[in-house]
């Protein structure tokens, strides 16, 4: 379970630091009516970095299914585990151990 518990006070874990979760929100938040982004190349640049953005040419971009999972999780919604990608989710198929 991603808890962490310190004197008493349990939080999530963070996965990113604040100001790269607030431009992912953000990202989402512009992002999810079609419209562009406006959190700055910069933001992008390292969001990309950190594995929350895809980059598919010509200035686009996707929140990732790491970035899926840390939005999930910031909002308390308990992302399962492993990842899966929207097509596995689509098709149902069952994650199998190797």
């Amino acid at each position: 379970m991603n808890i962490t518990k310190a004197k008493g006070i349990t939080t999530p874990r963070k996965y990113l630091q604040d100001a790269d979760l607030g431009d992912l929100m953000r990202f989402q938040e512009t992002t999810d009516d079609g419209e562009g982004y406006d959190i700055g190349e910069a933001s992008i640049s390292r969001l990309s970095e950190l594995g929350c953005l895809e980059r598919h040419g010509r200035g686009k971009f996707s929140i990732t299914v790491f970035g899926s999972f840390v939005l999930e999780h910031m909002f308390s919604q308990d992302p399962e585990l492993p990842l899966m990608t929207d097509t596995d989710r689509s098709l149902a198929v069952p994650w199998r151990k190797p």
